[in-house]
Protein backbone atom coordinates (compact mmCIF):
# COMPACT_ATOMS: atom_id res chain seq x y z
CA UNK A 1 0.00 0.00 0.00
CA UNK A 2 2.98 2.47 0.50
CA UNK A 3 4.46 1.51 -2.41
CA UNK A 4 1.39 2.52 -4.17
CA UNK A 5 1.18 5.74 -2.37
CA UNK A 6 4.45 6.77 -3.29
CA UNK A 7 4.23 6.21 -7.12
CA UNK A 8 0.69 8.04 -7.17
CA UNK A 9 2.88 11.04 -5.16
CA UNK A 10 5.53 10.52 -7.91
CA UNK A 11 3.36 10.55 -11.22
CA UNK A 12 1.47 13.05 -9.25
CA UNK A 13 4.66 15.16 -9.18
CA UNK A 14 5.41 14.60 -12.56
CA UNK A 15 2.38 15.73 -14.11
CA UNK A 16 3.01 18.75 -12.05
CA UNK A 17 6.33 19.65 -13.62
CA UNK A 18 4.84 18.74 -17.81
CA UNK A 19 2.13 20.99 -17.14
CA UNK A 20 2.35 23.63 -19.48
CA UNK A 21 3.78 26.77 -19.09
CA UNK A 22 1.71 29.88 -19.56
CA UNK A 23 3.58 33.61 -20.29
CA UNK A 24 2.71 36.44 -22.35
CA UNK A 25 5.28 37.39 -25.09
CA UNK A 26 6.19 40.64 -27.11
CA UNK A 27 7.80 38.80 -30.48
CA UNK A 28 9.00 40.89 -33.39
CA UNK A 29 6.91 39.80 -35.96
CA UNK A 30 7.90 41.66 -39.28
CA UNK A 31 11.19 44.20 -39.85
CA UNK A 32 10.30 46.33 -43.30
CA UNK A 33 12.46 49.40 -44.25
CA UNK A 34 12.45 51.48 -40.53
CA UNK A 35 9.66 49.83 -39.29
CA UNK A 36 9.54 47.10 -37.10
CA UNK A 37 6.67 45.26 -35.62
CA UNK A 38 5.65 43.40 -32.53
CA UNK A 39 3.28 40.79 -31.94
CA UNK A 40 1.79 40.82 -28.07
CA UNK A 41 1.09 36.97 -26.97
CA UNK A 42 -1.28 35.66 -24.36
CA UNK A 43 -1.08 32.37 -24.14
CA UNK A 44 -4.16 30.57 -22.54
CA UNK A 45 -5.31 32.24 -19.43
CA UNK A 46 -2.93 34.85 -19.42
CA UNK A 47 -4.24 38.28 -18.42
CA UNK A 48 -3.65 41.89 -17.65
CA UNK A 49 -5.51 44.58 -16.27
CA UNK A 50 -5.74 47.27 -13.78
CA UNK A 51 -8.90 46.57 -11.42
CA UNK A 52 -6.90 43.27 -10.25
CA UNK A 53 -3.85 44.01 -9.65
CA UNK A 54 -3.92 48.04 -9.08
CA UNK A 55 -0.99 47.91 -11.81
CA UNK A 56 -0.87 49.44 -14.98
CA UNK A 57 0.50 47.18 -17.60
CA UNK A 58 3.45 47.62 -19.49
CA UNK A 59 5.58 46.34 -21.97
CA UNK A 60 9.37 48.15 -22.25
CA UNK A 61 11.93 47.47 -24.54
CA UNK A 62 15.16 48.63 -24.06
CA UNK A 63 18.47 48.78 -25.85
CA UNK A 64 17.17 50.42 -28.78
CA UNK A 65 18.71 53.13 -30.94
CA UNK A 66 17.36 55.84 -32.83
CA UNK A 67 13.51 54.72 -32.49
CA UNK A 68 11.90 58.16 -33.54
CA UNK A 69 8.04 57.12 -33.07
CA UNK A 70 5.84 54.18 -32.09
CA UNK A 71 2.42 53.44 -33.01
CA UNK A 72 -0.14 50.40 -32.78
CA UNK A 73 -1.40 48.11 -32.18
CA UNK A 74 -3.88 47.66 -34.98
CA UNK A 75 -5.84 44.57 -34.62
CA UNK A 76 -6.35 41.55 -32.31
CA UNK A 77 -7.77 38.21 -32.71
CA UNK A 78 -10.23 38.28 -29.84
CA UNK A 79 -13.93 37.30 -30.82
CA UNK A 80 -15.94 40.33 -29.15
CA UNK A 81 -15.84 44.20 -29.72
CA UNK A 82 -15.60 44.89 -26.16
CA UNK A 83 -11.92 43.06 -25.32
CA UNK A 84 -10.43 44.26 -28.94
CA UNK A 85 -11.58 47.58 -27.89
CA UNK A 86 -9.75 47.82 -24.94
CA UNK A 87 -6.88 45.98 -26.00
CA UNK A 88 -6.32 48.67 -29.25
CA UNK A 89 -6.06 51.12 -26.37
CA UNK A 90 -2.26 50.32 -25.70
CA UNK A 91 -0.21 53.32 -26.36
CA UNK A 92 3.49 53.57 -26.60
CA UNK A 93 5.78 56.33 -26.02
CA UNK A 94 9.77 57.01 -27.06
CA UNK A 95 11.87 57.57 -24.15
CA UNK A 96 15.68 58.38 -23.55
CA UNK A 97 16.21 59.51 -27.05
CA UNK A 98 15.11 56.56 -28.81
CA UNK A 99 16.27 54.28 -26.65
CA UNK A 100 13.67 52.57 -24.97
CA UNK A 101 10.07 52.44 -25.67
CA UNK A 102 7.29 51.85 -23.16
CA UNK A 103 3.39 50.61 -24.03
CA UNK A 104 1.11 51.24 -21.73
CA UNK A 105 -2.58 50.27 -21.04
CA UNK A 106 -4.33 52.67 -19.40
CA UNK A 107 -7.70 51.41 -19.16
CA UNK A 108 -8.72 49.97 -15.41
CA UNK A 109 -9.99 46.68 -15.56
CA UNK A 110 -9.38 45.64 -19.27
CA UNK A 111 -8.39 42.39 -18.74
CA UNK A 112 -8.10 39.51 -21.68
CA UNK A 113 -11.22 37.57 -20.59
CA UNK A 114 -9.21 34.15 -19.86
CA UNK A 115 -9.69 32.74 -22.85
CA UNK A 116 -8.16 29.06 -23.44
CA UNK A 117 -7.03 29.32 -26.48
CA UNK A 118 -3.61 31.45 -27.63
CA UNK A 119 -4.50 35.17 -28.02
CA UNK A 120 -2.56 37.79 -29.98
CA UNK A 121 -2.55 41.72 -30.71
CA UNK A 122 -0.91 42.41 -33.51
CA UNK A 123 0.69 46.07 -34.98
CA UNK A 124 2.88 47.55 -31.93
CA UNK A 125 5.08 49.37 -34.35
CA UNK A 126 8.42 50.92 -33.87
CA UNK A 127 9.95 53.29 -36.45
CA UNK A 128 13.82 53.70 -36.58
CA UNK A 129 15.78 55.16 -39.40
CA UNK A 130 18.67 53.16 -40.30
CA UNK A 131 18.81 50.80 -37.44
CA UNK A 132 19.43 46.90 -37.80
CA UNK A 133 18.37 43.77 -35.84
CA UNK A 134 20.50 43.49 -32.64
CA UNK A 135 19.70 42.27 -29.32
CA UNK A 136 17.42 44.42 -27.02
CA UNK A 137 16.05 43.28 -23.70
CA UNK A 138 12.23 43.45 -23.04
CA UNK A 139 10.06 43.13 -19.84
CA UNK A 140 6.41 43.18 -18.91
CA UNK A 141 4.67 44.39 -16.09
CA UNK A 142 1.27 43.83 -14.79
CA UNK A 143 0.49 40.52 -16.62
CA UNK A 144 -1.05 37.55 -14.27
CA UNK A 145 -2.31 33.53 -14.98
CA UNK A 146 -6.15 34.61 -14.81
CA UNK A 147 -7.91 31.85 -13.80
CA UNK A 148 -8.93 30.24 -10.48
CA UNK A 149 -8.92 26.72 -10.23
CA UNK A 150 -11.77 25.15 -11.13
CA UNK A 151 -14.27 24.88 -8.32
CA UNK A 152 -12.74 27.78 -6.79
CA UNK A 153 -15.73 30.16 -8.05
CA UNK A 154 -13.37 31.45 -11.05
CA UNK A 155 -12.26 34.72 -11.39
CA UNK A 156 -9.08 35.72 -11.47
CA UNK A 157 -5.89 35.43 -9.82
CA UNK A 158 -3.66 38.39 -9.47
CA UNK A 159 -0.73 37.04 -7.39
CA UNK A 160 0.05 34.34 -10.06
CA UNK A 161 2.81 36.62 -11.64
CA UNK A 162 2.83 35.97 -15.41
CA UNK A 163 5.58 38.57 -16.74
CA UNK A 164 8.73 38.63 -18.58
CA UNK A 165 12.24 39.82 -18.75
CA UNK A 166 14.09 38.44 -21.69
CA UNK A 167 16.45 38.96 -24.69
CA UNK A 168 15.03 40.22 -28.30
CA UNK A 169 15.49 41.71 -31.13
CA UNK A 170 14.89 45.04 -31.73
CA UNK A 171 16.45 47.98 -33.90
CA UNK A 172 19.52 48.97 -32.66
CA UNK A 173 22.92 50.97 -34.09
CA UNK A 174 24.62 49.77 -36.85
CA UNK A 175 27.86 48.77 -35.54
CA UNK A 176 30.85 51.16 -36.27
CA UNK A 177 33.72 49.80 -38.58
CA UNK A 178 36.68 48.04 -37.14
CA UNK A 179 40.26 50.54 -37.82
CA UNK A 180 40.92 47.52 -40.35
CA UNK A 181 37.82 48.41 -42.37
CA UNK A 182 38.57 51.86 -42.28
CA UNK A 183 42.23 51.53 -43.59
CA UNK A 184 41.20 49.11 -46.26
CA UNK A 185 38.51 51.68 -47.39
CA UNK A 186 40.95 54.47 -47.28
CA UNK A 187 43.36 52.43 -49.67
CA UNK A 188 40.39 51.57 -51.76
CA UNK A 189 39.38 55.29 -52.52
CA UNK A 190 43.22 56.17 -52.82
CA UNK A 191 43.75 53.55 -55.56
CA UNK A 192 40.43 54.11 -57.10
CA UNK A 193 41.79 57.86 -57.07
CA UNK A 194 44.97 57.19 -58.89
CA UNK A 195 43.41 55.15 -61.23
CA UNK A 196 41.26 58.09 -62.58
CA UNK A 197 44.09 60.71 -62.33
CA UNK A 198 46.54 58.17 -64.34
CA UNK A 199 43.04 57.87 -66.93
CA UNK A 200 42.90 61.68 -67.14
CA UNK A 201 46.30 61.96 -67.73
CA UNK A 202 46.53 60.03 -70.60
CA UNK A 203 43.85 60.98 -71.91
CA UNK A 204 44.96 64.75 -71.86
CA UNK A 205 47.84 63.45 -73.83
Amino acid sequence: MKKLACLAAGVGALVAVAAPAHAVDFVLSSHVGDAWTYTLVYAPYDNMGFGETGIHATITLTGLSGVTAVSGPTSTDFPTAFINDKQLAWTGEVLDGGSTVVFTMPLEYSGTGNYSTEKHVFGFTLIAPGAVAGEAQLATNGFYYGLFPSGSGGGLDPANDRDIAKATTGPVAAPAPEPATWAMMILGLGAAGSMIRRRNAATAR
